[in-house]
């Protein structure tokens, strides 16, 4: 999962830049979708964070987000 969003974050964005370089007309409308990509960041993070990885439960609690996070 961590290493899928750091993927998107930084290939996509910069492949998909090299291709047509991106124009953003209203930069506020980016703030929510940040915002909701950092929290599933950091809700991955304490998901593994005493053990080093994620656990059945919490996979299932991930699954169980992302249609709110796509939302």
């Amino acid at each position: 999962m961590i290493g899928s969003f750091t993927y998107n974050v930084t290939m996509t964005l910069g492949v998909g830049a090299l291709a047509r370089p991106l124009t953003v007309e209203d930069a506020g409308l980016l703030r929510l979708p940040w915002l909701a990509m950092i929290a599933a960041l950091l809700v991955v993070i304490a998901f593994g964070w005493r053990t080093g990885r994620i656990a059945r439960r919490a996979g299932i609690a991930c699954l169980a987000l992302y249609p709110a996070f796509v939302a």
